[in-house]
């Protein structure tokens, strides 16, 4: 359940998942496997897992930042080995991203979504970079420039699966997609309903129609742990840090893995407009810092997610593949997500 601020109605709330789409790519991390944990917990659905990590967020919302669109240059974990498909296949450049994710909240079982996310050409948006962070001014879709050409034909299938392994046995979840050339964007949630509880197998298979033919086979990292300071605004779902945007916002965090990012989001549209903010730490560093300069040209009451982000991305035959896998980062008790608050 998202908190609400006086006079300023939901905060924390849905990201518009068309933003997530085209800002986490932005952000470079190399795929890893995290350690044990023999915490139990994880899911409502699909109990068990090897981390207890409740709380926050609707997963439509911050879904969706972590793969690439028209400025994206994001690269880490690339694979240089070519894929499948015809000589006379598709142009140079172009990109899909699939995104396994199991945000907390109201939907926080896991899905599975496509979306091809090609570079557009030159980029109508305004950036500004400090550390790890990037803050984009970009116009509405409305105003933005229009899409290339998909990709693919229509006739290809995407199919995950997801294996979680529990003192109860073992529990296999999958869902496939039939990509269309008149669908932006495709979602499916996994059944049987599963959350991630960390270290689950994660695998994502391509087949059919003209796109290279491609597998992957990784795994869920552990949450990260943020062990910053949460304000008295915390509710049951959520853990929040509250921040004036004039000052700026350490974070720390335990847990942290070669090849994991910790990812900071947020977005608020107005006056035609995008304002969003991304931020990606390498999470062996155990902090990160979000500069009040950035900060000062986003509205108050933006609420932020952060985020455990396990990012490869493999060369093919006419471009490249993204695969995201993520979940909130939570708190030192595990029991709830964790959420920025920006302050006046």
């Amino acid at each position: 359940m998202p908190f609400s601020l006086p006079g300023r109605g939901l905060v924390g709330a849905t990201l518009p998942y068309k933003y997530l789409c085209v800002t986490l790519s932005l952000l470079a991390c190399s795929p890893s496997v995290g350690g044990e944990d023999d915490q139990a917990g994880g899911g409502t659905a699909s109990t068990g897992g090897h981390d207890s990590s409740a709380g926050g967020g609707e997963s439509s919302g911050s879904a969706a930042a972590l793969s690439g669109g028209a400025d994206s240059s994001g690269t880490g974990g690339r694979d240089d080995s070519a894929g499948g498909g015809s000589a006379a296949g598709p142009s140079e450049g172009h990109r899909m991203t699939f995104q396994i994710y199991g945000l907390r909240g109201e939907r926080e079982y896991v899905r599975l979504s496509v979306h091809d996310t090609t570079p557009t050409g030159a980029s109508s948006c305004e950036s500004r970079e400090v550390g790890g962070c990037t803050l984009s001014i970009c116009p509405t879709p409305s105003e933005a420039s229009s899409p290339v050409e998909p990709w693919y034909t229509g006739e290809e299938t995407v199919t995950a699966t997801v294996t979680k392994e529990t003192s109860e046995g073992t529990s296999v979840s999958t869902a496939s997609l039939v990509l269309e050339a008149s669908e932006e964007l495709l979602i499916q949630t996994l059944e049987p309903a599963v959350a991630f509880g960390g270290e689950e197998r994660v695998q994502v298979s391509l087949a059919g129609g003209a796109l290279p033919p491609f597998e992957l086979d990784t795994t869920m990292p552990l949450f990260l742990i943020t062990t910053t300071q949460a304000s008295e605004a915390s509710n049951l779902d959520e853990h929040f840090i509250a921040m004036k945007r004039s000052e700026g916002l350490t974070l720390n965090w335990e847990r942290g893995v070669e090849g994991v990012g910790y990812y900071v989001l947020g977005s608020e549209e107005k006056d035609n407009w995008q304002y969003s903010l991304s931020c990606n730490f390498d999470s062996t560093l155990g902090e990160g810092h979000i500069d009040a300069s950035l900060l000062t040209e986003l509205p108050a009451g933006l609420g932020l997610k952060t985020l455990t982000v396990r990012r490869e991305e493999h060369q093919v035959e006419g471009g490249s593949y993204l695969f995201l896998i993520f979940d909130n980062t939570i708190n030192p008790t595990k029991t709830q997500a964790v959420s920025i608050l920006l302050a006046e």
